[in-house]
């Protein structure tokens, strides 16, 4: 028995250090893997912190660089609005020969890029005119209404799309006898995505994608020829106009391409000094059965018209760094001062 007793106790001892050893190595091994995953947790938030810390030194650079390029555009504009100042001063006509329709051509400042022009929105056909266009049935009114149906049908658009438009800034609800093309809130309203018309004056050209019977083909031509001023008494500056704008002036100039080339060279060559030089060159047609009407209608035409602009467009593009900036502001010139009416960044 003592024997026996002696071996049972050797083999419990035994087990007992191999029980000791195999819990050892399992501590060492739940010590390892801990190790592992403390360290695996540990390089991924240094990771994480060092993405975050790169993401916030990428905006702080893009905050940086965009603050230095709207501060350029905003000496652009000065720029500008000095060059209008100036051309104000030595008075006389506006026309493409003079300072402010040179282009500032792109310039290197620190960090990047900076260009800038100024363009006539009187050389464009002012949407809001249409306020002051009666149904074409009265004859001394409805010269800006056919203008811009002229334009329209340049554009490749419906002519009677001009009735729609003329609904869109009204001020009242009704479709007052503006034929079958008319349309106020009843049409719009009945749209898959209803709205209203607007009845007031058009803030930006863009409105027009929401009148009645105008496409997006029509407008993307239509766009360049087109502004939206804030007054309804703008005058076109042949001296500065588009060939679609002045082909829209007079129905005679739409017949005579050979007349509006011969205008064009003007243009180049330093345009007009007068409305009467002008109407001296190119006299309107005689396009009316009835003198004393022809009369009315070519008053309205002469009165439509000028050699000297208040509205300017100076557009701006700076380039800092990989960030763009494209600014326009839209200034008002009375006088020998200038007026910023609206900046927009992008097109206005």
């Amino acid at each position: 028995m003592g024997a026996d007793a002696s071996i049972v106790d050797a083999v419990a001892g035994g087990v007992m250090v191999l029980n000791r050893a195999s819990g050892i190595k399992q501590q060492r091994g739940v010590a390892l893997i801990t190790a592992l995953l403390v360290v695996s947790i540990a390089t991924i938030v240094a990771t994480s912190m060092l993405s975050r810390k790169n993401l916030e030194i990428r905006r702080q650079s893009n905050l940086s660089y965009w603050t230095q390029a709207y501060q350029y555009s905003l000496g652009v504009e000065a720029w500008g609005r000095q060059v209008l100042q100036e051309d104000a001063e030595a008075g006389g006509k506006d026309a493409l020969t003079e300072d402010w329709a040179t282009l500032l051509p792109p310039m290197e400042v620190v960090g990047g890029k900076i260009a800038g022009s100024i363009e006539d929105l009187q050389g464009r056909f002012n949407l809001n005119n249409l306020q002051l266009s009666e149904p074409p049935d009265k004859l001394g009114e409805n010269l800006i209404f056919r203008q811009f149906q002229r334009l329209l049908e340049s554009a490749g658009g419906d002519p009677d799309t001009a009735y729609a438009v003329v609904d869109w800034i009204d001020g009242d609800e009704g479709q007052s006898q503006r034929g079958s093309w008319g349309a106020e809130d009843d049409h719009y309203l009945g749209e898959p995505l209803p709205y209203r018309a607007a009845n007031q004056p058009f803030v930006s050209p863009s409105e027009l994608l929401l009148v009645r019977g105008m496409s997006h083909e029509v407008y993307d031509r239509l766009r360049p020829a087109i502004i939206a001023l804030p007054r309804a008494d703008s005058r076109i500056n042949v001296n500065t106009a588009l060939p679609e704008v002045l082909k829209a002036l007079d129905p005679g100039l739409i017949l005579r391409d050979d007349e509006l080339e011969r205008l064009q060279n003007k243009q180049v060559e330093g345009g007009f000094d007068s409305n009467n030089s002008f109407w001296e060159e190119f006299p309107p047609i005689n396009v009316l059965p009835n003198n004393t009407t022809q009369q009315m209608y070519e008053s309205k035409l002469k009165n439509s018209i000028t050699m000297k602009s208040n509205y300017f467009l100076i557009k701006i593009n700076v380039m800092i760094g990989d960030i763009p900036l494209n600014l326009s502001s839209l200034v008002y010139r009375q006088g020998s001062k200038v007026e910023l009416l609206q900046r927009t960044f992008g097109e206005l």
